[in-house]
């Protein structure tokens, strides 16, 4: 359900298939990344928010699915810097972690879940889920990148660092804030 939240999210946006794992590529460029964003922030990661079952009826959005369960770790994380979108403070993102029949045994993580930091700073591409209760998603992938004097991607997406090479941060944040503003 969540990747199917994530495709539909993201239709509008040339997508990629890529081996070993299936995952939605929304963008090659930060501008792709930042037009397919509801939101991109700079923030700070300050914990671990518990998880939340994404997976909804589709006779009644408000209520968990009956049989199907998509559970999504959540973190807190201090927005530091909003470069498109709104929100201050603190918001809370979700990171697909498992999915499949309610009351399964032997849950694994799926290959791609890539935790989150505590303390480290990201810059976040994402998109609000309102149902069940507003969190973000990333957009697809990448959707993040690690923040440091050097800016690294994090995605499963095997040619993200091909695509997205490390760099320094302040050409970083000067072709995000350029993009943001539709500058070239």
């Amino acid at each position: 359900m969540v990747a199917a939240t994530l495709l539909l999210a993201s239709c509008a946006f040339a997508k990629a298939k890529t081996e070993p794992l299936d995952v939605d590529v929304v963008g090659r460029t930060l501008p792709e990344l930042v037009r397919g964003s509801d939101l991109v922030v700079v923030g700070s990661v300050l914990g671990e928010a518990g998880t939340v079952n994404f997976a909804r009826d589709p006779n009644d959005i408000t209520r968990p699915h009956p049989t199907t369960e998509s559970i999504a770790q959540l973190y807190r994380v201090r927005v530091d810097e909003a470069i498109k979108g709104g929100p201050k403070g603190e918001i809370t993102v979700a990171v697909s972690r498992w999915s499949g029949t309610v009351g399964q045994a032997g849950r694994v993580d799926w290959p791609q879940f890539i935790p989150y930091e505590v303390g480290q700073r990201y810059a976040l591409f994402l998109r609000l889920v309102p149902q069940p209760v507003g969190q973000y998603f990333v957009v697809a992938e990448p959707g993040r990148f690690k923040v440091g004097p050097q800016v690294v991607v994090q995605s499963p997406w095997r040619h993200a660092s091909e695509v997205f090479p490390a760099r320094d941060l302040g050409s970083f944040m000067g072709e995000l804030h350029s993009a943001a503003e539709g500058r070239p």
